[in-house]
């Protein structure tokens, strides 16, 4: 879980063609609930946070893919490497709330993570479950 991230989002299901996200992670608020881990991820051979504190994911394009669902296809950068994502989702929307989950598999070497000490997945797997929840609210037009 990484609990500080922040970001915007653009989204009119009825104008996909403008919509537009962009979410940033602090890589240095990620939490497994492993003692072990948490210490390891912030280090060097991980995340390198010192160096990279920041993890984005910017989208290229949202399609449907039914109703109150989407796949979103973007650029998900972290440690200075980018990296083509496939995020499918569902959305929500009531009135001026927003409730939106997702799920895909990332190949954690793609980016460079655990390449040295566990490029194997001896460890921790090579590929890596992420999933996505978010609630927002719509802002109030400028």
């Amino acid at each position: 879980m990484f609990a500080q991230w922040g970001g915007t989002i653009s989204f009119d299901p009825a104008k996909l063609d403008a919509a537009r996200v962009a979410i940033d992670v602090k890589l240095g608020s990620a939490k497994t609930g492993d003692t072990t881990y948490d210490k390891t991820l912030p280090g060097v051979d991980w995340f390198n946070v010192e160096a990279f504190p920041t993890a984005r994911f910017t989208t290229q394009s949202i399609q449907a893919a039914g109703p109150g669902r989407y796949v979103a296809q973007g650029i998900l950068s972290i440690r200075g490497v980018n990296a083509p994502v496939t995020l499918p989702f569902s959305l929500e929307i009531k009135g001026d709330q927003a409730a939106m989950t997702g799920s895909t598999t990332l190949k954690r070497v793609a980016w460079g993570i655990g390449k040295g000490p566990d490029a194997s997945g001896a460890w921790v797997s090579l590929d890596i479950p992420v999933s996505i929840k978010v609630s927002a609210k719509r802002a109030a037009a400028k």
